[in-house]
């Protein structure tokens, strides 16, 4: 996972500091703590952050086919945004009963 090779990336006391490796890739960015670490080596270490692509990810639900009238379940973004942030909680919200 991204933590793990975010880890693996900055190195650790068994290995007195050194990276594993030279390159990593993970859906987040860099922490600010593992950046820190990097900044804070004798000497400090660079580190470039280059975002090269988006993630895709799967949503699933748990709506009975009943309440969605047949229908599939559309979701716009600004109603998914609305999930993700926990504005809607519940799947009987007016936001995606509209949709």
């Amino acid at each position: 996972g991204s933590g793990t090779g975010q880890q693996e990336f900055v190195g650790n006391a068994a290995s007195s500091g050194k990276s594993y490796n030279d390159f990593g890739a993970g859906d987040i960015p860099m922490s600010k703590a593992y950046y820190d670490q990097l900044m804070a080596a004798t000497p400090a270490q660079a580190m470039l952050h280059l975002p090269f692509a988006l993630g895709a990810i799967g949503i699933f639900h748990n709506v009975p086919s009943g309440d969605l009238g047949g229908a599939a379940l559309q979701l716009d973004a600004c109603t998914l945004a609305k999930i993700f942030s926990g504005v809607i909680t519940t799947w009987n919200d007016p936001a995606i009963k509209t949709q």
